[in-house]
C-alpha cells in the first residue's frame, strides 16, 4: 500500500514556484495583473512587449525585467505565459523558429488565442521534450491526449457575472445607437 500511494504522489508532484522564473509575452492590462500575481508569489518576473503603451507601463510592476525580444524572454523563463491580442504580428508567435529559444523543458502557458501559437511546431517541440509542458484553454485536435499537454475549454466568459456584463454591454450599445447613431 506505501508503494501504491507514493506512486499516486509521484504522479502529481511538481515545482515550487518560488524563485523560478515566468516570463509574460504582452504587458497590456492582463498580462500586467499576472505579473503582479507572480512577484506576490516570489517569481522572478521577465516581461515583453514590443507595443506597451504608457498606460499599460504604469500599471506594470517595478519589479518585472523588461527583456529586449522574445528569444531572450522565451531563453530565460521556466514559465511563459502568453497575453498577446491576435494580430497579423502576433499570429504564430510561437513558432518552429522561437520555439528553438525556448529554455528547455520550460512550461508554456497561453490562455490568450490559440492561433499564437503554431499547433505542429509546438507537437514536435513537446514530443522532442523541448517543452516540458503545455496548458492551454484551447483544445485543439492536434493536441488532444498528448501527456504534455493540459487542454480545458475556453471558458473565461463562461460565469454568470461574464454574462450580465455582455447583456448591459449589448444594451448600453444599442442605446448609443438610437440616440446617436453610432455603431
Amino acid at each position: 500500500l506505501g508503494c501504491a500511494i507514493r506512486r499516486m504522489q509521484n504522479t502529481f508532484a511538481g515545482h515550487e514556484l518560488r524563485g523560478r522564473s515566468l516570463g509574460v509575452v504582452g504587458l497590456g492590462a492582463i498580462g500586467s495583473l499576472v505579473a503582479r500575481a507572480a512577484l506576490d508569489l516570489g517569481m522572478d518576473v521577465l516581461g515583453f512587449d514590443p507595443a506597451i503603451s504608457v498606460d499599460a507601463a504604469w500599471r506594470l510592476p517595478s519589479e518585472v525585467r523588461r527583456m529586449e525580444n522574445l528569444p531572450a524572454l522565451l531563453a530565460r523563463a521556466d514559465y511563459v505565459t502568453l497575453h498577446v491580442p491576435l494580430l497579423d504580428e502576433t499570429r504564430h508567435m510561437i513558432n518552429a523558429e522561437t520555439l528553438k529559444s525556448l529554455k528547455s523543458g520550460s512550461v508554456l502557458l497561453n490562455f490568450a488565442r490559440e492561433p499564437i501559437v503554431e499547433t505542429d511546431a509546438l507537437k514536435v517541440a513537446l514530443d522532442e521534450g523541448r517543452v516540458g509542458a503545455y496548458v492551454a484553454d484551447f483544445p485543439v485536435p492536434a493536441l488532444l491526449g498528448h501527456p504534455r499537454a493540459l487542454l480545458t475549454p475556453h471558458l473565461g466568459a463562461s460565469t454568470e457575472e461574464a454574462e450580465e456584463n455582455c447583456a448591459v454591454m449589448a444594451a448600453d450599445q444599442l442605446v448609443d445607437f438610437l440616440k446617436t447613431g453610432n455603431i
